[in-house]
C-alpha cells in the first residue's frame, strides 16, 4: 500500500486534471468524449464510461450492451493493479494484453460500422 500512496503524491497533478476535465466536459457539453462532442460520431470507447458505472452497479448485462470490451479492460486494469502493488508477474504480459485489448476495441468499433 505504501506504493500506492507514492504514486498518488507522485501523480496527484493528473489525477487533478482528469477530474476537472471530467466535471469540465460534463457541465459545458453534456457529454465527456472530444470525439463525440466535437465530430458527432462515436469513438472506439464509445460506450465505456456507462458500461464501468452498469459494472460497478452490478448490471452486467447492461455493461455487456453498452461495450461489450469493458470486461477486457476490467481484466487489463485488475491485472496492472495486480502487477504494479501487489505481485510482479515473472512474465510480463501487461504490453501484449493491452495491445490485445486495444486491437479487439478498434475492431468492434470497425464492425458496428459496417453491420
Amino acid at each position: 500500500m505504501e506504493k500506492l500512496k507514492d504514486d498518488f503524491y507522485k501523480y496527484w497533478y493528473i489525477i487533478l486534471i482528469v477530474f476537472l476535465y471530467l466535471i469540465f466536459m460534463q457541465i459545458f457539453f453534456g457529454q465527456l468524449c472530444p470525439i463525440k462532442i466535437f465530430l458527432h460520431i462515436d469513438c472506439p470507447g464509445c460506450g465505456l464510461t456507462h458500461a464501468t458505472i452498469y459494472m460497478f452497479k452490478g448490471q452486467f448485462m447492461k455493461a455487456f450492451h453498452a461495450n461489450y470490451t469493458i470486461f477486457l479492460w476490467w481484466i487489463l486494469a485488475i491485472l496492472f493493479f495486480v502487477d504494479r502493488y501487489f505481485h510482479k508477474f515473472k512474465i510480463n504480459i501487461l504490453p501484449t494484453f493491452f495491445i490485445i485489448v486495444c486491437s479487439i476495441t478498434i475492431l468492434r468499433y470497425l464492425f458496428k460500422f459496417l453491420i
